[in-house]
């Protein structure tokens, strides 16, 4: 649950500065986020593991697939081809989540 809301509140922030820093006003709402950060901490432990997505017709391991989808997120963003859906927010779940799981990793190197 801590992982979760530091990825949401981690989407939250760098939306609002994306938009801040572009001149944008657009209502921010979801824990899409959130569900980023957990695609990203299931390919950071789990990165051999084969997902088969629809379209695709061969399995492809879970670090490509979320590697895949963040440069996706990030085209998606810089090109604004979707109206409405808050990319940076979706970049933001990510950025917290790692470095949410590198502040653990430390925390319990150095505290042993």
């Amino acid at each position: 649950m801590i992982y979760f809301f530091v990825c949401v509140l981690s989407a939250a922030v760098v939306q609002l500065a994306v938009e801040a820093a572009s001149g944008a006003q657009e209502p921010v709402l979801g824990a899409s986020g959130g569900v980023f950060g957990v695609l990203l901490a299931f390919a950071w432990y789990f990165p051999r593991q084969r997902l088969f997505v629809i379209p695709i017709p061969v399995p492809i391991p879970a670090w490509l697939f979320v590697t895949i989808y963040a440069a996706i997120e990030l085209f998606s963003g810089l090109a604004r081809t979707q109206q409405g859906v808050a990319h940076f927010a979706h970049l933001g779940g990510m950025l917290g989540g790692a470095l949410c799981i590198l502040y653990w990793r430390a925390r319990r190197r150095f505290s042993s």
